[in-house]
């Protein structure tokens, strides 16, 4: 894939991970691996398309916010065209006063304004990547937050889960961060959006696909590969589960849409 890549290190504690500008100069399709965390996202130039790998539900790729996602998605872009990004904390669009979003795409307006969007745009226009990113990431950081000690709370959880790749029980997170396993449940409801399961399941999946093919942008090759071994191994369905994030049956139905669906166009 023709993609140039660059990573801004602009961080707000809490809302802001990093940011990132994509210039796309071919058609491109990938795998997208649902880390846990939302986006805002400015796209200069004609808008691709997600397809949920796991539903087949697609929408447009284009200038939007959207919280955590749950599924993997398969991206394309038929044109040249930039994309500006600013990784977001899992519990950020809840902090900025948009509530959870999991799995949800609004108007990036309903958190920035138009003329910001517009500046951003001119930037790339004029090759002023880094500048385009931390102009948005500098709308961001002047956005009311909410904060409470419920969400402190479940945020000390998800640095554990972090930290331990996805790869723990909700009865060991509760006892890391001193909280009930009925606590973490509602909290993940409240703030995420997304049940706790869900959630651990997803990193997981990310985690499974990082560590074979790494970070940055999955070939859809590669990603099927990965799976395709798995559905093969014969491991028992719970430790499938456990290491994949996914239910064998899911796991088979994922392999069979990006075998099905992204061959013909490789």
């Amino acid at each position: 894939m023709s993609d140039r890549y660059l990573r801004v290190g602009a961080h707000v504690p809490g809302t802001v991970e990093h940011a990132w500008v994509v210039r796309h100069d071919a058609p491109t399709t990938e795998v997208l691996v649902p880390d846990g965390r939302g986006l805002l996202q400015v796209v200069v130039g004609p808008a691709g398309t997600l397809r949920d790998v796991l539903t087949g539900v697609e929408r447009p790729d284009g200038t939007g916010l959207r919280g955590l996602t749950t599924h993997a998605a398969l991206r394309r872009h038929g044109d040249a065209v930039v994309r500006v990004g600013v990784q977001l904390h899992p519990l950020a669009t809840t902090r900025l006063g948009r509530g959870p979003l999991a799995d949800v795409w609004q108007p990036a307006e309903t958190l920035v304004g138009a003329d910001v969007l517009a500046a951003v745009a001119t930037d790339v226009a004029v090759g002023e990547d880094e500048r385009a990113a931390r102009r948005l990431v500098d709308a961001l950081a002047v956005v009311p937050r909410v904060e409470g000690d419920d969400l402190g709370r479940l945020a000390d959880a998800l640095r554990v889960v972090d930290e331990r790749e996805g790869r723990v029980s909700a009865g060991e997170l509760a006892r890391a961060v001193e909280a009930t396993v009925s606590d973490l449940y509602r909290w993940s409801e409240r703030f995420l959006g997304v049940e706790l399961g869900r959630y651990l399941a997803a990193i997981r999946f990310t985690v499974l696909v990082r560590e074979a093919v790494g970070r940055g942008t999955h070939d859809v090759g590669q990603v099927a590969g990965v799976l395709r071994w798995y559905v093969r191994a014969g491991h028992p369905p719970r430790e499938v589960e456990r290491l994949t994030g996914l239910a064998p049956a899911e796991l088979r139905r994922v392999l069979d849409r990006l075998t099905d669906v992204v061959a013909p166009v490789r």
